[in-house]
């Protein structure tokens, strides 16, 4: 079956884990066997102040691309470290899609290589700019709407056919969505879902 525009959320939807999580984990190992001490006690400091909830997850995002942007790191290696995590989404086996989109608020260095290495032929994520953090923007809830937005209006086009997520920060695209694909929906979120009138299918992993 042909449709045009189809929408795949990354974290827990196109793949199981937060993705985030695991870079974190990969940079900090990097650091330690490439003897980046600074940087080792940099990205300890930093968990702490997360966990006691001293910043935001928004704040550690930039911080950790801030100290990252000139450091060597292999993200094709990483990307391959996580490909088991991969969940092969019935609706993009099925169906043949003209512009596959992958949008995420993970960072676009690393997510631009998966959305790559699974076929998306358009990556909309989080991206670091020097500008400072007061510019820095999250490509999450509305923001990720308007982004995705604005790559249609690009392309010449005005809708989204499907959008395949498994998070209610992804409210803002199901409204403008014509198809609603849950992934592992719970309770909770399909309770949401149906406050907002959102009509949906589930897919179970």
């Amino acid at each position: 079956m042909n449709k045009n525009v189809v929408v795949v959320d990354l974290d827990g939807t196109l793949y199981s884990i937060n993705t985030f999580h695991h870079y974190l984990k990969f940079i900090f190992i990097k650091s330690i066997s490439t003897i980046r001490f600074w940087l080792s006690v940099r990205l300890i400091m930093l968990f702490i102040r997360r966990i006691l909830g001293f910043v935001s997850h928004a704040e550690m995002k930039y911080r950790v691309l801030s100290w990252t942007a000139n450091y060597n790191i292999d993200h094709q290696k990483f990307a391959s470290s996580i490909k088991k995590y991969h969940n092969n989404l019935h609706n993009l086996e099925t169906n043949t899609f003209h512009h596959k989109i992958l949008a995420t608020a993970a960072p676009s260095c690393y997510a631009s290589i998966i959305a790559t290495n699974h076929g998306f032929n358009h990556c909309v994520a989080t991206t670091y700019t020097q500008e400072g953090i007061t510019s820095f923007v999250e490509n999450s809830k509305e923001a990720k709407k308007e982004n995705v937005t604005q790559l249609l209006k690009s392309l010449n086009l005005n809708e989204i056919n499907t959008l395949i997520t498994d998070h209610i920060d992804d409210l803002p695209l199901m409204k403008i969505s014509k198809e609603v694909i849950l992934i592992n929906p719970s309770s909770e979120l399909i309770k949401e879902l149906n406050e907002h009138n959102i009509k949906f299918k589930s897919e179970l992993h």
